[in-house]
């Protein structure tokens, strides 16, 4: 599935440079997207953000790696994603409000795009009840940014476990992860 695959990075700084190297390890063509359009080298080609629509239309996977700053609020509209192709996966791992979060739900929903994987969401956190949480084409991921508490990580395992288990027997998700002192 990833080898020959299209990935869109946009955001080309320190995260997206990795992301690039392990996507390369992995036989995938990837293309990044920047302000400047500099090249990079383990990317295949870099277009600048004037390009964007062109990238996303070449997509099986769009990687959004960019900081938070008024220039990318909402970078990803609904605009961008009618560009992807239906087939494409949408991640987000940068800022939650890089893209359109209302925009986002129309595209997933009618099928503009295939899915989405989402580390971060606007407004974040995501509130309970909001129809991200139940859609079966979305993927949402505690923001954890590489820094845990001590034995997060075990927590994180049990409610993964326990989701898991949840969606096998057809019962609800938990939303959100358990702190409790004894965890």
């Amino acid at each position: 599935m990833l080898f020959g695959a299209r990935l869109v990075i946009v955001g080309m700084g320190s995260i997206g440079g990795e992301l690039a190297r392990r996507a390369r390890a992995f036989g995938m063509h990837v293309t990044g997207v920047s302000r400047s359009g500099r090249a990079h080298p383990d990317a295949d080609q870099v277009l600048p953000v004037s390009c964007l629509h062109e990238a996303l239309s070449q997509a099986d996977f769009v990687v959004c790696a960019v900081p938070g700053s008024p220039t990318n609020t909402g970078l990803i509209g609904a605009s961008e994603l009618a560009a992807c192709s239906r087939q494409t996966v949408i991640v987000n791992l940068g800022r939650g409000n890089v893209i359109d979060t209302p925009a986002l739900l129309h595209a997933l929903q009618t099928g503009i795009i295939s899915g989405a994987a989402l580390d971060v969401t606007d407004p974040e956190p995501l509130p309970e009840g909001h129809p991200l949480w139940q859609m079966p084409n979305v993927i949402i991921s505690p923001h954890l940014g590489g820094a845990a508490p001590e034995r997060y990580y075990d927590r994180l395992a049990h409610h993964v476990v326990h989701n898991l288990q949840a969606r096998l027997a057809g019962q609800p998700l938990k939303d959100r992860i358990e702190f409790r002192a004894s965890a």
